[in-house]
């Protein structure tokens, strides 16, 4: 049985980069190369491609589900707005094959760098890996967990998220996967991260290789190198996208002034303290998406039993999406006189008042008054005329 590595923070991937002068383009590279376009059908060289011609400047390979590109582009460097050639690789942990639950770490480094080379498009130094840029680095850590588990965590995360970021929660609980995402990886930042919660075993096991020509290929990574097994794991992905992010996550090294500056470095990235990590990853969720627990009260600061449990019960039916309609819908429909029923109009209006639903009884309502639209335009029902 694999050793899985669980509840250890590890690199998963990266973009890294260096300059052109440090490489070195083997002859069956094409990248960089002047090519032109001719016709499928009968190889002919279409008009116009020898005045115009393409630089290809993308070179992929997929090899028993490991996608590695490699690009040459210009980037702006310095104050001066100066650009430089550079070369990208897109680098995975699938790339230690057997060792794929490690994660990236400087003890198997070797292993990475030894597959890029021996696919023979390109050359350089170890140490060049070693000192070449990062960017969009995805930091993980699995737990080991049935899917049934996992996905009452993350309905339960769901409906913890604060009010004016449910916009930016995507889930999906499907038969090839169950998940949450919560921001975008375009725009991660240290205030608005992109984290990803997902199964990893059913991942494994129904993954696509992308770019792959060859019809219903579905976890073919797992089929080569993890012996085709299904795997009880629980995946969080955090991306951290440039240097300015590394310094407010506060991942950081000293120069040589003994100044904290965030690391920019692929060696410097494998020295962060994992613990350091771990703290990151397990408390920037709760921190940047989840509504702290308020002190559930009727404004006295006192509270019988019989009021902290009903309060409970609200807040339970407050995530599952009701809004305030739907609890003073109960209080009109007892069948009580005048005044029982306008006490309990009070009692219940009384509860609601809890400034721990206020956000997101509002939100339910607008919510509801967005669905009942859309139902309407679908000719499902009428528009209600209560405000």
């Amino acid at each position: 049985m694999k050793e899985l590595h669980t509840l250890i923070p590890k690199v998963d991937s990266l973009r890294w980069e260096t300059h052109i002068d440090k490489i070195k383009f083997l002859d069956d590279a094409l990248i960089g190369a002047e090519t032109i376009l001719v016709r499928i059908d009968d190889g002919k060289v279409m008009e116009g491609s020898y005045e115009e011609p393409l630089i290809k400047l993308t070179e992929s390979d997929i090899t028993k589900g490991i996608t590695t590109r490699i690009n040459k582009v210009n980037r702006v460097v310095g104050m001066g707005g100066q650009t430089e050639e550079r070369i990208v690789i897109q680098v995975n942990a699938k790339m230690l094959r057997e060792r794929y639950f490690e994660g990236i770490t400087i003890d198997n480094l070797r292993l990475v760098y030894d597959y890029i080379i021996g696919l023979g498009l390109i050359d350089f130094s170890y140490d060049t890996f070693l000192d070449g840029y990062v960017y969009d680095v995805d930091i993980c850590m699995d737990v080991e967990t049935d899917v049934d588990v996992f996905e009452k965590m993350l309905r339960r995360l769901v409906k913890s998220v604060k009010p004016n970021f449910y916009r930016k929660v995507n889930a999906f609980f499907r038969d090839k996967n169950v998940g949450v995402e919560l921001g975008t990886r375009d725009k991660s930042t240290a205030s608005n991260p992109y984290v990803k919660f997902y199964a990893k075993g059913l991942e494994l096991l129904n993954k696509e290789t992308r770019y792959n020509k060859k019809p219903n290929q579905y976890g073919e990574f797992n089929r080569y190198w993890l012996g085709d097994e299904y795997y009880n794991l629980g995946r969080v992905e955090l991306s951290i996208k440039n240097r300015e992010m590394f310094g407010e996550l506060g991942i950081t090294i000293k120069d040589v002034h003994g100044f904290e500056q965030p690391i920019k470095l692929f060696r410097e990235l494998l020295g962060v303290d994992r613990g350091k990590l771990k703290s990151i990853i397990t408390t920037i969720v709760k921190e940047k998406y989840m509504d702290k627990r308020v002190n559930l009260n009727l404004g006295d600061g006192k509270i019988l039993p019989k009021d902290d449990f009903v309060l409970h019960l609200i807040g339970y039916i407050v995530d599952a999406g009701e809004a305030k309609d739907f609890f003073m819908d109960i209080a009109d429909r007892y069948t009580g006189d005048y005044t029982q029923k306008s006490r309990y109009r009070k009692m219940v209006k009384k509860y609601l008042d809890n400034v721990a639903f206020r956000e997101k009884l509002e939100h339910n309502h607008q919510l509801g008054k967005e669905a009942e639209l859309l139902g309407n335009q679908f000719g499902l029902w009428p528009l209600s005329t209560n405000p």
